[in-house]
């Protein structure tokens, strides 16, 4: 495992976090509803399920401000680099 290689134990870096997804209605090919951040006690509305992932993806990303450095970088370089969106092409 990459944290164990550089001596960093990601499961103790990473702070877990909870998201409950209540989906109310399902049109145009994809979910509309609302997502809580248990955590935060924060709860999102989204219009699509690339939009729930993209709220989920920034929670988390503001859950990194909290990891040390060194444990930051490592998953950084570990992940890949490419944007939710890179995949995404026009239709």
């Amino acid at each position: 495992m990459l944290g164990e290689e550089a001596g960093i134990d990601l499961e103790k870096a990473r702070k877990k976090e909870t998201f409950l997804v209540n989906i109310l209605y399902r049109q145009n090919a994809t979910w509309q509803g609302r997502v809580l951040w248990a955590e935060e006690g924060k709860t999102y509305s989204f219009r699509s399920a690339l939009e729930l992932l993209k709220l989920i993806d920034g929670a988390l990303e503001e859950n990194q401000a909290d990891v040390p450095k060194e444990s930051k970088d490592h998953v950084e370089k570990g992940g890949s680099n490419m944007s939710p969106t890179d995949n995404l092409s026009a239709t």
